[in-house]
């Protein structure tokens, strides 16, 4: 191999010792044209060992006094010295659509210097007036803005053998600032923005010719192709992005909506909210829910307090978080840290094993604490500091730990007057009352007592057992100290000794003797009323007739007595 290596110099050698030594005769002798011939022979095989060497290998070659005294002459014979259309196609396969476009570009304007055996080349866009270079090689930095306008403006491929005396560009003052020789240009486009692929050669003229062109201008529109088929394929997966962000959000939003269509269909059933008191209540806890906000329910004891809590739970964004629920009056004063905050195992006797504590459990998620106002004042001000700095500290443990738990208390005392006979901290009750929500009593709630029974005996599993107009008036009656709690021990307790209705001996008290005289008053008209109205249809005429009273001070009775639209039925 190095053998025909050496061979194939030694010839190469030969070959352009001959042709420089005619040129040379041959101008001696006065004969231009046969040293025009000798001259380009000799050009031609200089450009063909140009071709095979690198950048910096090419400059040095051209520096050479033979080289730089041919470079007038024109190039050999175009059919003796043919362009290898192989690079051509090899460029080809490296210009696919599902490339970059930097890519593409990029191995474009490699592949067309190597195939014309340009000195340097760029990719240029235009931008308004102005142009841009996208890509140089071959140490460009500076184009001629004459010739690249000109490129622009005709929208068609540009070739000059000799920039300096092309009459095109006699005015264009960067063409002789740069010194340019040999400059070809192929427009192209990317389906939105026009281009350019520049080349240029500094010393040979008519360096590029008709052979050239042709093959530019047929890599141009490949390239074109390639990059159309790029910017459609990535506009079609910006597309896709964009409908996966859209159909992920829209998921978002109908699983958010279903856990809060969850959240009130379970809610609701248990809450009956036909009072104005309570339905202001409920409206609060709603508005509550996607708030985030610390929230303290006030209320009696047994008026659904943690019923409310779970709801706000439920419709909140952490639904499907923990729900960690504790009372606080369950919670001996030395146990207090380590049941809040956790300890490490090893933190004191008894301590076999890490444990979370509340705070812990409910991160991310909901901690409820029931009855808050039987804290002690140092539990109290343990519970500040959690609130003020959102971190807790295990017993045992040397840091720190953020902790994302939503805080919501209740309490049946008033702690404003907790405050003010200095049972609980000021600055932790502005903590915990953000959001306050009071809850009211059942005796305020009366209209709410019919679909209250109703959810309770359908929990017991006696949905269908009839409550007695007699016993629902002396369940009214009632003031129910216990609330809601009471009520449901009470049906309970009733259910277990009715047939096939609820009926006042089923009760464990006796109404009457709990009564007033306006209070058996009204149970007897409220009474007399339902049976009129049921007799009649609900037609409230006919129903004050056979009472022999008035429509208006029937409906005034009705409204006075809150009997609802379901007692009239």
């Amino acid at each position: 191999m190095a053998s025909r290596a050496s061979e194939s110099a030694t010839r190469f050698e030969s070959r352009l010792t001959s042709s420089l030594l005619l040129m040379e005769a041959a101008e001696r002798a006065k004969r231009i044209e046969l040293g025009r011939r000798a001259g380009s022979q000799a050009r031609a095989l200089l450009d063909d060992a140009a071709a095979t060497l690198d950048a910096t290998a090419r400059a040095r070659l051209r520096s050479v006094p033979s080289y730089a005294r041919v470079l007038s002459a024109r190039p050999g014979d175009p059919d003796r010295h043919a362009l290898p259309s192989r690079a051509l196609a090899n460029i080809a396969k490296r210009l696919r659509p599902t490339r970059s476009r930097a890519r593409i570009l990029e191995d474009l304007l490699d592949g067309a210097r190597d195939l014309v055996g340009a000195e340097r080349g760029a990719i240029i866009a235009r931008e308004g007036s102005e142009v841009r270079l996208l890509f140089a090689n071959g140490g460009l930095t500076e184009v001629s803005r004459s010739i690249v306008a000109r490129a622009f403006a005709e929208a068609r491929a540009l070739l000059t053998t000799d920039a300096r005396g092309d009459e095109r560009l006699a005015g264009a003052a960067s063409v002789h600032m740069l010194a340019l020789r040999s400059v070809a240009c192929v427009p192209m486009t990317d389906g939105e923005d026009r281009l350019l692929l520049y080349l240029e050669d500094r010393l040979r003229p008519a360096a590029f010719d008709e052979r050239h062109r042709a093959l530019l201008v047929d890599l141009g529109e490949l390239a074109s192709n390639a990059l159309v088929g790029q910017r459609a394929l990535a506009q079609a997966r910006e597309r896709e992005s964009e409908l996966l962000d859209t159909r992920r959000a829209l998921a978002e939003v109908v699983d958010r909506q279903a856990l809060e269509l969850a959240a009130q269909r379970a809610v609701l059933p248990d809450i009956e909210a036909k009072s104005e008191a309570m339905r202001t209540a409920l409206a609060l806890a709603r508005r509550a829910a996607s708030s985030g906000a610390p929230v303290l329910l006030m209320g009696e004891s047994g008026s659904g307090k943690d019923l409310i809590a779970r709801a706000i739970h439920a419709a909140s964004p952490r639904a499907s978080q923990p729900w960690v629920s504790e009372n606080c009056g369950a919670i001996p004063d030395a146990l207090f840290d380590s049941a809040l905050f956790g300890h490490v195992k090893g933190a004191f006797t008894g301590a076999v094993r890490d444990h979370v504590g509340l705070l812990r459990a409910a991160d991310h998620g909901t901690l409820f604490l029931d009855e808050v106002a039987e804290l002690s004042p140092s539990a109290q001000a343990k519970l500040l500091r959690v609130t003020q700095d959102g971190e807790v500290r295990p017993v045992g443990a040397n840091a720190n730990i953020t902790i994302d738990a939503r805080l919501i208390t209740a309490t049946r005392k008033d702690l404003r007057a907790e405050i003010t006979r200095g049972a609980f901290r000021e600055d932790l009750f502005y903590r915990l009352a953000v959001i306050v929500i009071e809850v009211p009593p059942l005796r305020d709630r009366k209209e709410d007592l019919p679909g209250i029974i109703a959810s309770i005996l359908h929990k017991l599993g006696r949905g269908d057992l009839r409550v007695d107009p007699s016993a629902l008036d002396a369940l009214r009656a009632h003031t129910w100290p216990g609330n809601v709690r009471e009520l449901e021990n009470e049906l309970t307790r009733a259910s277990l000794s009715a047939s096939d209705a609820l009926r006042v001996a089923d009760l464990s008290f006796d109404a009457a003797e709990r009564q007033t005289l306006r209070q058996q008053v009204d149970a007897l008209e409220r009474r007399l009323i339902q049976e009129a109205l049921r007799e009649t249809s609900g037609n409230r005429t006919r129903a004050a007739e056979a009472l022999g009273v008035s429509r208006y001070g029937l409906q005034k009775m009705i409204k006075r007595l809150e009997i609802s639209p379901d007692d009239e039925r």
